[in-house]
């Protein structure tokens, strides 16, 4: 195929179905996506992203459950902060990786009220 006859896919084709994490598209550029709400975007950030976090559970020795717990963590915080998210993320997701790491380590177990933690009770919320 000729350079001439490649095209680069349209990011807003007519029926809808965007064009999204391309490699064209950068970490800020799709967290910017995914605030207006595009769920495509996320899909696409969390596909980019999610080799690192497991990479970083992996390398402060937790077992799959313990890395399991850890991802979906640092998942909700980064979605909590979607609209003002920190730049660059990568080393952001890695760092709360670590941190998570070591709070698990200090327990000697998982904790599964740290998830519970991050989502407000009736009783918090007034």
């Amino acid at each position: 195929m000729s350079a001439s006859a490649r095209t680069t896919p349209d990011p807003y084709p007519a029926d809808g179905q965007r064009s999204v994490g391309s490699h064209n598209d950068n970490d800020a550029s799709l967290l910017a996506a995914a605030a207006r709400g595009d769920h495509h975007a996320w899909e696409a950030i969390v596909d980019r992203l999610q080799p690192s976090v497991w990479a970083a559970t992996g390398a402060h020795g937790l077992n799959q459950s313990e890395a399991a717990q850890v991802c979906t963590l640092v998942w909700l915080r980064l979605a909590q902060r979607v609209s003002s998210p920190p730049e660059p993320v990568r080393p952001w997701l890695v760092a709360l990786v670590e941190g998570e790491a070591a709070r698990i380590r200090g327990l000697g177990a998982a904790e599964p009220a740290a998830l519970r933690d991050l989502i407000p009770t009736p009783y918090q919320a007034r």
